[in-house]
């Protein structure tokens, strides 16, 4: 395992301050950290304004079923598992209020609830904590809304806490309990169900973040050992539900575990020599590792999570349970707005953390216990990600709003022989991490950087509280879409990293303000996984300003992304036939697969590129009845859900008044071919005579250049549509070099015409293979895996055709990796490698390898040229 940076860093800390107090940052995390704007110091956590911690109770029943004396048993039963002798905090009843609090003497007021004035926050000096019966639920619904008493919802709604006064020095000073009365009963399980949730709540008001640490027994992946169950904390974020009871989940409900235990004395620390009476010193048999988790640039890592481990010096067996976890960058900003949404809001919510670099990755694992009668142990730390499901209320923060998978692997490492007192510092590279973070593509708001000319571009979001802005120019009257996808560090789809959103503003907006245009708030917003979809209309012709951005102003070296503008610029001819007709679209961001509809009406799209849409208008009555001469022009794109429309952009006139000169149209001007393969390309041209079809005509097909041939002939006829296509091949064009062909005809009163495309040969060093459908496939044993589609690029969009695609598939046998060691080698079932070209779209459909009822994990990875890779991993579930 690895070990840490420098020991020498770590003797020279111990040896200048052998007696030194820990840093404020503790254990699994404090639920609530200071920072701007709310607070008035910074990156310290939220603790009591006192150790004294005096609760009073209601003086009327919890319900029928509970009187008064047995409910304070069961708050004091609660209250008391917090008073440990590590932590310098006691928490004692302190009397009763004046009054049963109920829907009598509470109501809601202006700015929320007004209760009774003993248990208002003005009375904190008196009253820290005031418990409340809440003999018919009344209070309850009055808080979460009617019908949250109810006997159904008390797994949730059994007890509400209320943390309703944090100083902006960053000290608690009251909190409210209500106990829904409706939770108890005659079963002496309903009581000790209310006072399992009630000992959880205790934990929440005295500072206590939620704490992942064993979670396998919360996910049973993989099955939980009995030493991982016994040292589950009981501030675990959700309940396993095992039965009726989820206190009868787990053994011994009612007692701190370790973790709990480091967690509380760790924002109550008793530095040594210091101990009050009646308490011990916190690392008087416990010791501390804290430092700073990092990529590979530098930048510290946030929202990792750390778990501790023990062995005793004489044996090499290491204890399967974690004892004490920490995640890291917990003082570092926890939400720092962004230029679409604005600033922080000047409330305790939006005010966790500060801007401090060295915090971004710091971590702190505290009050390390040792092992029972020993004097010295080591020590092992592993990492992991933060369970996605924990966001929310059930957050553990940083990211409370969705975590972040860290980069890299797991990452382990051991520190040996600590002995009690001993406060360690570890600064740790992760290795595999993103190494690099280069932000000069990302422009400014005061000078974006315009976007690539195929509308699609590919960036990261490098340094925290990075933007990236770019400019588009567009016309009036149109509407069009921007999306992003977030990416990881390999390039796939994610959404557990970047959480992108997006603004717009006229160029011509003050830099700072508030998006002008349109703004997407919310990230993945789309149909697509991952993706964040921007649509609006232009009301000018002009420059737009684009922002991409997180959601929490975040930024780090992990966060790829892949943007593009979709959007239909132009139309030629913008007059048609009543009989429809050819027309070109000219934009950004088009690809294969996207549809076309005038007035709703379907086209026929007949090829696109990167900037361009061939398409066959539908006729007139197609539109249906009513409808106006002039039409819209809408273009989709199905996969994402993007879409850009050109309003009344083309008009249908009488034959009479179009013109009737004759049109050949080469409908691929540019195709772009694999260089130094054998390539067959389908050239079609179009033919109209006054905006109609001109079936029937001869074309003849010419080469310009040796490399291009016609191998079945170089004439074709055009068939209804006014459409003549011909084989064309091309042989071993160099990179970077055109082969040029052509197609004349004779219209009409001896009119002839030619149109010319050409072949660009694409080296393959810029060839790219991404996958682009089923890629995101769980299904059960018994389900059939569909294909995978890929295409090949040539990296500003356009598909390479003829590029040899070798695609490698693995099937192995489906299995979970136990949360700590290694992954066991799952059986390879079979193995295969075929290899295909690309198509005219540069598509590859890859038929996944499969065997049929069984739990399987199947993996693909395509490669082209000497750099396209990109791999696929497909899962049958038991």
């Amino acid at each position: 395992m690895p070990r840490a940076e420098s020991m020498a860093l770590r003797l020279a800390i111990l040896a200048l301050c052998p007696l030194c107090s820990v840093p404020a940052a503790h254990a699994s995390g404090p639920r609530w950290v200071t920072g701007p704007p709310y607070f008035a110091v910074a990156s310290q956590p939220v603790v009591w304004y006192t150790p004294n911690i005096a609760y009073f109770t209601d003086p009327g029943d919890l319900s029928a079923a509970v009187g008064h004396d047995a409910a304070d048993a069961i708050v004091a039963a609660a209250a008391g598992v917090w008073n440990i002798p590590i932590a310098n905090i006691a928490l004692e009843q302190g009397g009763q209020l004046a009054e049963h609090v109920s829907s009598a003497n509470v109501y809601l007021g202006a700015n929320g609830p007004v209760f009774p004035a003993d248990v208002s926050s003005s009375n904190f000096a008196t009253i820290q904590i005031a418990v409340i019966y809440d003999t018919n639920g009344s209070v309850t619904d009055l808080l979460l809304g009617q019908g949250a008493s109810d006997p159904v919802e008390c797994r949730q709604n059994g007890v509400t806490e209320s943390v309703d006064s944090i100083t902006p020095m960053g000290t608690i000073q009251h909190a409210l309990l209500i106990l829904n009365g409706r939770c108890t009963g005659s079963a002496a399980e309903q009581q000790l169900q209310l006072q399992y949730q009630l000992m959880r709540a205790f934990g929440r008001v005295l500072g206590l973040a939620w704490s992942q640490t064993n979670d396998d027994v919360f996910t049973r992946t993989p099955m939980p050992t009995a030493d991982e169950v016994q040292n589950w904390p009981i501030m675990h974020p959700i309940d396993v539900v095992c039965g009726p009871y989820t206190y009868q989940c787990q053994p011994s409900p009612f007692t701190l575990r370790p973790d709990d235990v480091a967690s509380l004395s760790a924002l109550y620390f008793i530095t040594q020599g210091t101990a009050p009476s009646g308490k011990s010193d916190t690392l008087s048999n416990a010791s501390s590792i804290t430092g700073r988790m990092q990529f590979g640039d530098g930048q510290g890592m946030q929202g990792m999570n750390l778990l501790v481990r023990r062995s005793d010096l004489q044996t090499p067996y290491v204890e399967r349970g974690a004892v004490v976890s920490a995640v890291s960058g917990n003082l570092y900003r926890w939400s720092n707005g962004n230029p679409v949404t604005g600033a922080p809001a000047e409330t305790v919510a939006a005010s966790m953390g500060t801007v401090n670099p060295p915090l971004e990755g710091e971590f702190s694992l505290m009050a390390i216990p040792l092992l029972q009668n020993a004097g010295a142990q080591d020590t092992f730390i592993s990492s992991e990600p933060i369970n996605p499901l924990y966001t929310g209320q059930y957050g553990l923060g940083p990211y409370l709003s969705a975590p972040v998978t860290p980069s890299g692997p797991a990452f382990p490492w051991r520190d040996n022989n600590v002995m009690p007192y001993e406060q360690n510092f570890y600064v740790w590279s992760v290795p595999g991490s993103e190494a690099t973070c280069d932000a000069t593509a990302l422009g400014t708001a005061a000078a974006p950087t315009p976007v690539a000319a195929t509308g699609w571009w590919t960036n990261v979001l490098c340094g925290y509280g990075a933007t990236s802005w770019s400019l588009v120019n567009v016309q009036a009257n149109r509407n069009l879409s921007v999306e992003v996808t977030a990416l990881d560090e390999s390039a796939f789809v994610t959404e557990n990293k970047l959480q992108p959103v997006m603004g717009a503003w006229n160029q011509t907006d003050a830099a700072g303000s508030l998006p002008t245009v349109a703004q997407a708030a919310s990230p993945f917003n789309s149909i697509a996984a991952g993706l964040t979809l921007l649509k609006f209309d232009t009301a000018a012709t002009g420059s737009l300003r684009l922002a991409i951005t997180d959601q929490r102003g975040d930024g780090r070296p992990d966060y790829h992304f892949r943007a593009r503008v979709l959007y239909a610029d132009s139309i030629s001819p913008a007059m048609t036939s009543p009989a429809g007709g050819l027309v070109t679209i000219t934009g950004l961001g088009f690809r294969a697969g996207l549809t076309v509809t005038v007035g709703g009406a379907s086209a026929q799209v007949i090829a696109a590129t990167s900037t361009t849409i061939l398409a066959i208008a539908p006729p007139f009555p197609a539109l249906g009845t009513g409808a106006a001469l002039t039409a819209d022009v809408t273009v989709l794109d199905p996969m994402s859900g993007g879409s850009t429309t050109m309003y009344a952009a083309l008009t249908y006139m009488e034959n009479s008044t179009l013109p009737q000169t004759p049109v050949l149209t080469v409908l691929t001007p540019a195709f772009y071919v694999a260089a130094g393969q054998t390539v067959l390309l389908s050239p079609v041209a179009s033919l109209s005579q006054s905006g109609a079809a001109a079936p029937g005509i001869a074309v003849n097909w010419n080469s310009a250049s040796g490399a291009l041939t016609y191998p079945g002939g170089s004439q074709s006829i055009s068939d209804m549509n006014g459409l003549a296509a011909i084989g064309a091949s091309v042989s071993s064009l160099p990179a970077g070099t055109l082969a040029t062909g052509s197609a004349c005809a004779t219209i009409g009163a001896s009119v002839s015409l030619c149109g010319n495309f050409t072949a660009v040969g694409i080296d393959p060093s810029l060839w790219t293979v991404v996958a682009i459908e089923g890629v995101a496939q769980t299904v059960s044993a018994t389900s059939i895996l569909q294909p995978v589609v890929f295409q090949v690029t040539d990296g500003s969009g356009n598909p390479v055709i003829g590029a040899p695609v070798t695609i490698y598939q693995t099937v192995s046998g489906y299995q979970v990796c136990p949360a700590a060691g290694r992954c066991p080698v799952a059986p390879v079932y079979s193995t295969s490698q075929t290899t295909a070209n690309s198509d005219s779209n540069g598509l590859i459909v890859a038929t996944v390898q499969q065997i049929y009822g069984s739990p399987q994990t199947t993996t693909l990875a395509a490669s082209t040229g000497t750099q396209g890779f990109v791999s696929v991993t497909l899962q049958k579930t038991p």
